[in-house]
């Protein structure tokens, strides 16, 4: 039944997002067109093959919603598009048609969908900095880093009680700018380190994002997190078992099942990763050894745990965290970095696929998998982390779709191009040709994702 209902709302967040960016790109044709006298025929939220859910008609232009949530698409008389209806294009041009119009008029039609799903990103990023702001966490002189056995971080050469000096040559204010791996799509990225009083460099090899893409644990697909001491608190709801155990607010803790615990990230994944291995009504036996401040001898303690139950304990002291609020321009200008900032880093990420530096079967995504993405951010950040990863998705549509291959919105604006520099119309068959092999690439795309998601 869990999975049933985790599946439901998984799919559920895909197809309410996706529907958004789809609106909003055919919108970016439709608007357009229209301004311009152009006929549209079609405006469809996903696609009507084989069949529509239902459709209304109103003046020269159908509204459906049709059964495949993997797109939509706006036909617009006049043009060779995705429906292969040419059938029009054998009479003499008609004035409300697409080939009538001129190629400035036809550009922006074309191009009008991805204007929308950036100016999408860039509104919804200013919308989260104006309300939500940032928390950034402090890069202090004392701040050190915890490097989880086994991620990507480790097998980089980070270690935990680094402390971070430099990333690029810049100093690093804030820890969190450079947690996240998706900043070592820069080139040849490069981070120094204080460890044991010596500066190390360490030096981000080419195909990295290979073992940040083959990690199926999300905890390991990390760089680094803040280093918290095992120093607890015991939590004023949740920590009834604690207390019971004799713990109390400021007790460091030094073993678990007489493993040496250096730090609370350490503690927490040794007791997390315990207790998934449980299975039905199992418990799991944990023995702790404590110091208690202004007491010389150690504590041991050993109690029962079952899957589900929680010692209700916290590390006592937390990484310095800034609050940043912006007013409307600052978080304008802010959301419009962040928004080409990350079409920057998806240009650098799909390079690194054509080049060989990233394995294309770890690297894309098919609707499987960012429908799993999106559930994890929601049940992250909520609302927020809703809108964050449509404004990701967003721009990363934009991206797709100006990319120059035949059935795309780029594709049609290089035969625009084309059709600007010689004056004339490229032939309708090769017009033809190209959309049919473009569709036979998508089509071909779409199933190789779909089928790696679920490889994966």
């Amino acid at each position: 039944m869990e999975n049933i209902i985790y599946i439901l709302r998984v799919a559920g967040l895909l197809i309410a997002g996706l529907s958004v960016l789809v609106i909003i790109h055919e919108f970016g044709h439709y608007l357009p067109a229209r301004l311009f006298g152009m006929r549209v025929e079609k405006f469809y939220l996903f696609f009507d093959w084989p069949r529509k859910l239902f459709s209304f008609k109103k003046g020269d232009t159908e509204y459906g919603v049709g059964m495949i949530p993997l797109g939509g698409y706006v036909k617009i008389s006049g043009i060779v598009d995705e429906s292969m209806d040419t059938g029009q294009l054998k009479e003499a041009p008609k004035p409300w048609e697409f080939r009538s119009k001129p190629v400035w008029q036809r550009a922006i039609v074309m191009a009008g969908g991805v204007i929308m799903n950036v100016l999408l990103g860039m509104l919804i990023f200013t919308w989260i900095f104006a309300v939500y702001g940032e928390e950034k966490l402090a890069n202090r002189a004392e701040t050190q880093i915890y490097v989880r056995p086994g991620s990507v971080g480790d097998s980089l050469g980070f270690r935990s009680g680094d402390r971070i000096l430099s990333f690029m040559g810049e100093p690093v204010p804030f820890l969190d700018e450079v947690m996240n791996p998706k900043v070592l799509l820069e080139d040849k990225p490069v981070f120094v380190v204080k460890r044991d009083g010596q500066e190390v460099t360490i030096h981000i090899p080419s195909d990295f994002i290979n073992k940040f893409a083959e990690m199926k644990d999300p905890e390991k697909a990390m760089l680094f997190a803040p280093l918290l001491s095992s120093t607890v608190r015991v939590d004023d709801k949740e920590g009834k078992l604690a207390r019971e155990m004799g713990l109390q607010t400021g007790d460091r803790i030094l073993t678990l099942n007489d493993r040496e615990m250096g730090s609370f990230n350490a503690f927490s994944e040794q007791l997390s990763a315990a207790k998934q291995k449980l299975e039905g009504d199992a418990k799991l036996s944990v023995t702790l050894t404590y110091t208690r401040k202004g007491i010389d001898s150690t504590f041991t303690v050993t109690t029962q745990l079952g899957r589900k139950d929680v010692l209700g304990l916290a590390p006592l002291d937390t990484i310095a965290v800034d609050y940043i609020t912006y007013g409307f321009f600052q978080s304008f200008a802010k959301g419009t970095s962040y928004a080409f900032g990350t079409l920057a880093q998806n240009i650098k990420g799909l390079r690194k696929v054509f080049v060989g530096d990233a394995d294309v079967t770890k690297s894309l995504s098919g609707p499987v998998g960012i429908a799993k993405m999106w559930d994890k951010a929601t049940t992250k950040a909520g609302f927020r982390g809703f809108l964050e990863m449509m404004g990701l998705l967003s721009m990363v549509l934009a991206l797709m779709n100006i990319l120059p291959i035949p059935a795309l919105d780029g594709g049609h604006l290089v035969f625009l191009g084309i059709e600007a520099i010689i004056r004339r119309e490229p032939s309708l068959k090769v017009r033809m040709i190209a959309q049919q092999v473009g569709m036979a690439l998508l089509l071909l795309l779409m199933a190789f994702v779909i089928v790696n998601d679920f490889l994966k």
